[in-house]
């Protein structure tokens, strides 16, 4: 077998591995299924450049999440202020009150998270797909005590908002 077979094999098993867990890590970062879909694609093709090129990756899981987690952010930020200009545009637009229950709908849906930083956001949802505090580490550029911080101050601050009231 030679070496770029060996690379497809390669990418083809954490394909069928990390495929899922990605996808769903993906849209819990509030990005819809599409979106999600093309970025795990980019997430593989991304993987098998690195390693085409001779790059090395020793940790593909992480390797995956960090890059999933890069696109991810980049695309929710994109369509974060899409939205935004979007809504400011219906509440201009004839059906205003529409536009008004809907955002306030979203807004008490997503309260509880939205209390929780970006960095704890990140690690809780990282977490929730199975990765390891060594491994969140990696993917965010964090220490792993830092990453185990992250967890607990999250799950500590969604349990009081959501039964403390």
């Amino acid at each position: 077998m030679n070496h770029s077979q060996r690379i497809k094999d390669t990418v083809l098993q954490a394909y069928e591995q990390f495929r899922e867990p990605l996808f769903r890590f993906l849209t819990r970062l509030g990005l819809p299924s599409m979106q999600a879909q093309e970025i795990t694609q980019e997430c593989f093709l991304r993987m098998q450049s690195q390693l085409l090129a001779g790059g090395d990756i020793t940790a593909p899981r992480a390797w995956l999440f960090q890059v999933a987690h890069n696109l991810g952010v980049r695309e929710a930020e994109r369509s974060a202020r899409e939205e935004n200009l979007t809504a400011a545009q219906e509440l201009q637009s004839d059906h205003p009150f529409a536009a008004l229950e809907s955002a306030d709908r979203t807004r008490r849906l997503h309260f509880a998270i939205d209390q929780l930083s970006v960095q704890q956001r990140r690690c809780l949802l990282l977490r929730a797909e199975g990765l390891r505090y060594r491994e969140i580490g990696e993917v965010l550029g964090i220490e792993t005590s830092t990453a185990a911080e992250f967890v607990r101050r999250a799950v500590a601050q969604l349990r009081k908002v959501l039964y403390e009231g």
